[in-house]
C-alpha cells in the first residue's frame, strides 16, 4: 500500500530493478496486483528497457556534469577532485586496503555538495529568503526537496546531470521556500531565476531514469 497514492497504479524502481503496484488502501491491494498482472508486458518491457548497472569502479566511465568522465585511483592523500582533460577524470585518493566504491560515493557526494552549494546563491539572494540546512542524500524518487523547516535535499546523483539541470534544481527547491506548492506563483518564481527551466525539466523526465543505473 501506498499511503499516498489516490489510485491504483504501477512503476518501475530504477535502483531496485523492480515493479512496484501501490494502491490508495489496503482493501485495494488485490485490485493492484491483478493490475499488476494484466501488465506484466509493460512491465517486463520497462525493466529491460533500463540502463545496465555501472559500478564506481576504477576507470569506469560515469557522468559528471553530464560529460564522460572517468573514475580513477589516485594516492592515498588528499581529497577526491575533478580533473580536466579529453575525457576529464574524477581522481579518488583511496589506498588499497580501502573501498574504492566508498570513496568515489563521498567524493561525488562532496562535490554534488559543493556545486548546488554555489548554485543556491543566485536564487536565495533573488527571492530574499534562507535554508536552514543543505543535505545531500541517495533518494529513488525525488531529485530534490524542501521541508517546511527551510531544509533542502537533494539526490548526489545530481553531480552527474548536466550543469543547467543542476542549477534549475537549486532555483526549484529555493522558491519553496517562498511557495511550498507548485502553484503558477511557485513556477512564475522559478522563471524570473530560470528562464529556461524547462528544458532541465525535459532533460531529467528524458534521461533521469539513467543515472539511477549508476552506482
Amino acid at each position: 500500500m501506498q499511503p499516498k497514492a489516490r489510485r491504483i497504479g504501477l512503476r518501475v524502481d530504477p535502483i531496485a530493478r523492480e515493479a512496484i503496484a501501490f494502491a490508495p488502501s489496503q482493501r485495494s491491494l488485490p485490485a493492484a496486483l491483478a493490475f499488476a498482472k494484466e501488465r506484466a508486458g509493460w512491465l517486463a518491457a520497462q525493466l529491460r528497457s533500463l540502463r545496465p548497472r555501472t559500478a564506481l569502479a576504477p576507470d569506469a566511465c560515469i557522468p559528471v556534469f553530464g560529460q564522460a568522465t572517468i573514475l580513477k585511483q589516485a594516492g592515498a592523500g588528499g581529497r577526491a577532485r575533478l580533473e580536466p582533460g579529453s575525457p576529464p577524470h574524477f581522481l579518488i585518493p583511496c589506498p588499497a586496503s580501502a573501498s574504492f566504491e566508498a570513496r568515489a560515493l563521498r567524493g561525488l557526494q562532496a562535490l554534488a555538495l559543493q556545486t548546488l552549494t554555489a548554485e543556491l546563491q543566485a536564487p536565495i539572494a533573488l527571492f530574499g529568503v534562507q535554508p536552514r540546512q543543505v543535505r545531500i542524500k541517495d533518494t529513488r524518487s525525488r531529485w530534490g526537496s524542501c521541508t517546511s523547516a527551510g531544509v533542502l535535499s537533494f539526490s548526489w546523483r545530481v553531480v552527474m546531470a548536466p550543469l543547467a539541470v543542476v542549477r534549475y534544481l537549486a532555483v526549484h527547491e529555493v522558491a519553496h521556500l517562498r511557495e511550498m506548492n507548485h502553484s503558477p506563483a511557485f513556477w512564475d518564481l522559478v522563471a524570473k531565476a530560470d528562464p529556461h527551466y524547462r528544458s532541465a525539466r525535459a532533460w531529467l523526465r528524458t534521461h533521469g531514469a539513467s543515472l539511477h543505473a549508476i552506482g
